[in-house]
């Protein structure tokens, strides 16, 4: 007689690998998402484990999928991040990607403006109130001056104000303001006081009066 032996197959080994995308980019404050690609052949459960950076907030530490908040930077700086995954058995493989975190762009500046505290003009004359203006932006600016009801102006829609002084008796003081801005919600403004007096007398001619005699001889 004859004896058969059967034999079990052998086990197939199993494999898992695991990748991650070489770089990833994010600004200080924002968030970017770190999504691992595995492929698990025992069909086993898997556990993670994320290496971050000290200093660096994460969620998602045991999960496919971590969640990086941009540290805040002054420059353009590099953080390594690397995942461990195991099926439980003693199969298991790690990848690491490179995190790139950017500052986040400098808030826009209003623009910067400044008047001469007072002016003076004499009524009939003309005064040119220029403004003081810096524009950080560097976007096209617009001017608004609020001018008070009674006076005489050119100018308004540029850094130079003209102002022709009207008739008064007295010295008379108007107040005289100017907004500045950008076109994105950025504005300043300043305001000066303009004094307006009236013009001196004219000298008047001096009077000669004549006398007539109709005495007899």
């Amino acid at each position: 007689s004859t004896k058969l032996t059967v034999s079990p197959q052998s086990a197939k080994p199993q494999s898992l690998t695991v990748s991650l995308k070489s770089n990833h980019a994010v600004r200080s404050n924002e968030r970017v998402f770190v999504q691992t690609d595995v492929k698990n052949s025992s069909g086993k459960a898997l556990t993670y484990h994320w290496n971050v950076p000290a200093g660096v907030s994460v969620t998602g530490e045991n999960s496919h999928t971590l969640i990086f908040s941009g540290p805040r930077v002054t420059r353009e700086t590099d953080y390594t991040v690397s995942v461990f995954v195991s099926d439980g058995s003693n199969v298991s493989n790690s990848a690491s990607t490179t995190v790139t975190v950017s500052p986040q762009p400098a808030k826009p500046q209003p623009p910067t403006v400044s008047l001469t505290s007072t002016h003076s003009v004499k009524s009939g004359e003309k005064v040119s109130i220029n403004a003081k203006v810096t524009n950080p932006s560097g976007k096209a600016l617009t001017y608004r001056w609020n001018v008070p009801t009674g006076l005489s102006v050119t100018g308004q829609n540029s850094d130079t104000l003209v102002v022709t002084g009207p008739t008064v008796s007295s010295n008379t003081s108007y107040d005289i303001a100017l907004s500045v801005s950008d076109g994105t919600n950025s504005s300043n403004s300043a305001s000066t006081k303009l004094t307006v007096s009236p013009q001196p007398a004219k000298p008047q001619p001096p009077t000669c009066l004549l006398y007539t005699s109709d005495a007899a001889d």
